[in-house]
C-alpha cells in the first residue's frame, strides 16, 4: 500500500527563512569588523595593488553580499510558491471561512466578472470505468444462429396469399414473412414483451393484426407479456389495448360479423393469484373491456372457440395453475369446458361425459367442415384424461382415446378443414388420427425438430401445413410426408454462448434441445445467421467439453417436467 506524502507545515516556512537570514547577516557583519581590524596584517601578504583594489576584503565582502542577495531571493521564491500552495490546496477536513465583511451586489457581480472561472479538474478514471462513451462506436448485428430457431407458439396467414404470414416466437417476438419464409422481418421488437402467446389476423381485413403477449405454457423458464397489441398497418406499427396483468394469452378470436368484437383467453400469472384472468369481450376494437367468464383469483381461460357456421355460440376451457419453484399445480376443481350461445355474454359448464375428476389444461376445437363436431383434449388425474369428440355442439361427449400426455406444455388439437374425422395433436412428436380420435399415429418428424405446438392446414389445400415447434418453423407440401425446414429464422434459445477462438473467430452456442443439448458453433467472424453448423455428434459430447459450466436447459417427453 503507498504511503501517504507528508505535507510541510507552510505557516512556519516563512518565520524560519527570517530567522536563518538574521543569523547569517549577523555572522557576516562580525566576519566583516574582524577582517576590517586585521587589514594590517593582510598587507603583508598581499602587495598594494590588491589592497588598491580591495583585496581579500573586497573579495570576503562581495561574497557576502552575494550570499545574502541568493538567499533573499530564496525567501522570495519561497514565500511566493507557499501563496500559490495555499491557494489550490484546501486543508481536507477543513472548510474555507467565508470573508467576514459584507459584500454588496455590485461589488459580487464585479468579483465574479474580475475572477475567471476554474476549470474543474477532471475526474480520475479508474480501469473498468464505463460510460455511454464507451461503446458509442459498437452497433449490436446479428450474428444468429439459425440453425436451430426457438420455440414457435402461433401462425397468423393471410387467407387470400399464404405466402404473407405472421409467426409468433415464445420469446423471440413476431416476424413477418411475404415470401413464404425466404426472407423475415422482425415486427415486434420495438414493444413491450419479447414473449408472444398468440396471433390474429382480422378475418376482414389483413393489414389488422392481434397479438397476445406472453406464452401460453406452464413451464418453469416461461416468458410474461403486458397485455395485447393491435397494429392497423401489417405490423409496421402497435398499440397496447390493455389488459397489461394478463402476463399469459393463449388464444384471441374475432367475431367474423363485426371486427370490433373480439375475445381475449386470458390465463393470468403463472407464479401468483391475480391480474387479468377469464375471458375478455371487446365491442368496440379493444377500447373498453369485460370480464365475460371470470373463474377466480387462481383460475383463467385458456382456449377459446368460435363456432363458424354460427358465431353467437363459443366454447372456452378454463385452467387452474401455479407455478412454485418445488412443483406445478397443474390443474384443479376449477378447470372445465364452458359453453356459450349468446355471443359470450353468459356461460354454462359443460359436464355430460367430461371426466368428473380435477382437470389441468384443456385444448378445444370445432371442425370447419361441420360445425356439430367439437374435438378436447382433456388433462385430468387418475387416468381419466384423454382425447374427447362431441358430433351434438358439445351437449354430449365421448371419450376416443386414452392419449393425455404434455397438455400443460401443448395442450392443442388442431381440425383439418375439410375432413371432420383428421385432427392433429400437439406434443412431443406431432399424431394425427383419421378415424375421429380413436387411433392415433405419428406423423414423420424428420428434418424438423420435434416439440410441437402449433399446426396450421391451408383451407383450401390441407395438404399444405406449417408446423411450429420448439426448433422453429417447417413446412410441407404432401401432408407431412416430407418437411422443409425454414433454417433462416433465427430465435434460437441459447443457454449460453462463449467465445471459442482468438478475435472471436468462432463461438460456440447451447441451446434447448429434447432430451440432449444441442449445440451450434460458427466458423466465420464475418458472419451470417447462416454461418452456423451443427456440431459433429453433439449428443455423445458432455457440455463441459465445450462449454464452461453444463447447460442445464433440457426438455422432457411426455409431460414428465414437474
Amino acid at each position: 500500500m503507498t504511503e501517504p506524502m507528508h505535507r510541510p507545515n507552510t505557516a512556519l516556512l516563512i518565520p524560519r527563512a527570517i530567522l536563518y537570514t538574521y543569523r547569517f547577516h549577523k555572522k557576516n557583519r562580525l566576519l566583516t569588523e574582524s577582517v576590517q581590524d586585521s587589514r594590517s596584517d593582510l598587507s603583508k601578504i598581499f602587495p598594494p595593488t590588491h589592497q588598491q583594489q580591495g583585496g581579500p576584503w573586497r573579495v570576503i565582502v562581495m561574497g557576502k553580499n552575494c550570499l545574502v542577495a541568493v538567499l533573499c531571493g530564496s525567501l522570495l521564491c519561497a514565500g511566493l510558491a507557499v501563496s500559490s500552495f495555499a491557494q489550490t490546496q484546501q486543508p481536507e477536513n477543513k472548510k474555507q471561512e467565508p470573508p467576514t465583511g459584507k459584500v454588496t451586489g455590485k461589488q459580487k457581480e464585479k468579483k465574479e466578472a474580475a475572477t475567471p472561472a476554474k476549470a474543474k479538474p477532471e475526474e480520475e478514471k479508474k480501469p473498468g470505468d464505463f460510460s455511454a462513451d464507451t461503446f458509442s462506436g459498437l452497433e449490436f448485428r446479428l450474428i444468429g444462429p439459425a440453425v436451430a430457431s426457438g420455440r414457435v407458439i402461433a401462425f397468423a396467414v393471410n387467407p387470400k396469399n399464404r405466402k404473407e404470414y405472421y409467426v409468433g416466437v415464445a420469446s423471440g417476438g413476431v416476424w413477418k414473412t411475404t415470401n413464404s419464409g425466404t426472407t423475415w422481418m422482425p415486427v415486434f421488437d420495438g414493444e413491450g414483451s419479447y414473449s408472444i402467446g398468440t396471433v390474429v389476423l382480422d378475418p376482414n381485413d389483413s393489414s389488422v393484426v392481434w397479438v397476445g403477449s406472453g406464452e401460453s405454457n406452464s413451464q418453469r423458464s416461461v416468458g410474461y407479456g403486458d397485455g395485447v397489441y393491435r397494429s392497423e398497418d401489417g405490423g409496421k406499427s402497435w398499440k397496447n389495448m390493455g389488459l397489461k396483468k394478463s402476463e399469459h394469452i393463449g388464444r384471441i378470436v374475432i367475431d367474423p360479423r363485426d371486427s370490433k368484437v373480439v375475445f381475449v383467453a386470458a390465463e393470468g400469472p403463472l407464479w401468483g393469484p391475480g391480474g387479468d384472468r377469464g375471458l375478455f369481450k371487446t365491442t368496440d376494437g379493444g377500447k373498453t373491456w369485460k370480464n365475460v367468464l371470470n373463474i377466480s383469483e387462481n383460475t383463467g381461460v385458456v382456449d377459446v372457440a368460435m363456432d363458424p357456421s354460427n358465431p353467437d355460440i363459443m366454447y372456452a376451457s378454463a385452467y387452474q395453475r401455479r407455478r412454485h419453484v418445488f412443483t406445478l399445480i397443474d390443474g384443479g376443481p376449477e378447470s372445465a369446458l364452458y359453453k356459450s350461445t349468446d355471443k359470450g355474454e353468459t356461460w354454462d359448464k359443460v359436464k355430460s361425459g367430461i371426466p368428473s375428476e380435477d382437470k389441468g389444461r384443456i385444448g378445444v376445437a370445432v371442425s370447419p367442415s361441420d360445425p356439430n363436431t367439437v374435438y378436447a383434449t382433456i388433462e385430468a388425474s387418475n387416468g381419466k384424461g384423454g382425447i374427447f369428440r362431441s358430433k351434438d355442439k358439445a351437449a354430449t361427449w365421448e371419450k376416443r382415446n386414452d392419449f393425455d400426455q404434455g397438455a400443460m406444455y401443448y395442450g392443442q388439437v388442431v381440425a383439418d378443414p375439410k375432413n371432420a374425422d383428421r385432427i392433429y395433436i400437439m406434443s412431443v412428436t406431432l399424431r394425427v388420427s383419421d378415424d375421429g380420435g380413436k387411433t392415433l399415429r405419428k406423423m414423420n418428424e424428420s428434418n424438423h425438430h420435434g416439440d410441437n405446438h402449433v399446426l396450421w392446414v391451408d383451407p383450401q389445400d390441407n395438404d399444405y401445413y406449417l408446423l411450429g415447434s420448439d426448433g422453429g418453423v417447417a413446412e410441407s407440401f404432401n401432408r407431412g410426408d416430407n418437411w422443409a425446414f425454414k433454417a433462416n429464422l433465427p430465435t434460437v434459445q441459447s443457454a449460453k454462448c462463449r467465445q471459442a477462438g482468438p478475435a472471436f473467430r468462432s463461438c460456440w452456442a447451447a441451446a434447448a434441445a429434447t432430451g440432449a443439448e444441442c449445440r451450434a458453433c460458427h466458423q466465420v467472424a464475418a458472419s451470417t445467421p447462416r454461418d452456423w453448423l451443427p456440431c459433429p455428434a453433439f449428443r455423445g459430447i458432455p457440455s463441459s467439453a465445450l462449454l464452461p459450466e453444463p447447460v442445464a436447459f433440457r426438455g422432457h417427453p411426455a409431460g414428465r417436467e414437474q
